[in-house]
């Protein structure tokens, strides 16, 4: 399924929804927190690939951005990755900290990867995984549940 068609399904849940006292029901989900998400991510994936592309000085070396969905049943995967500059282990660690950038003053407030975790996570019981590998590359995956099980 192609991002645009997987927000374009966001957009048209109600903002509000009802919970049934059944076994399996389908989840909530905010299509503006979803779209934050993505905003922040991308961005992110922006600012990382043009931040190496200044860097580079004429290597040849392209920016790219690649943002792609993936059913997977139960559950749908987002990916965002970009060639940027990567992420070291000890700034990994820690990027989903409130207050915690890595960009100079006054380009970031280092919440948005904080709030990213908290809607994903916290919000819509989903997860997020990062791969990385300093120098070449980041991808963050989203995965969010089409469906949860509620307590009766």
């Amino acid at each position: 399924m192609r991002l645009s068609r997987f927000l374009m399904i966001l957009k048209s849940k109600r903002r509000k929804c009802s919970v049934l006292r059944l076994r399996r029901a389908i989840k909530c989900v905010f299509p503006q927190d979803i779209t934050r998400v993505l905003l922040n991510l991308i961005s992110n994936g922006f600012y990382a690939a043009t931040k190496r592309k200044a860097e580079a000085e004429g290597d040849g070396y392209e920016p790219t951005l690649v943002a792609s969905t993936r059913s997977l049943g139960d559950r749908v995967e987002i990916r965002v990755r970009d060639n940027g500059r990567g992420i070291p282990p000890e700034v990994k660690e820690k990027m989903f900290n409130p207050f915690f950038t890595t960009k100079p003053a006054g380009e970031g407030t280092g919440l948005g990867l904080s709030i990213c975790h908290d809607i994903i996570v916290k919000q819509h019981g989903g997860s997020i995984e990062v791969d990385t590998q300093p120098g070449k590359f980041t991808e963050i995956r989203v995965t969010l549940p089409r469906v949860t099980a509620l307590i009766s």
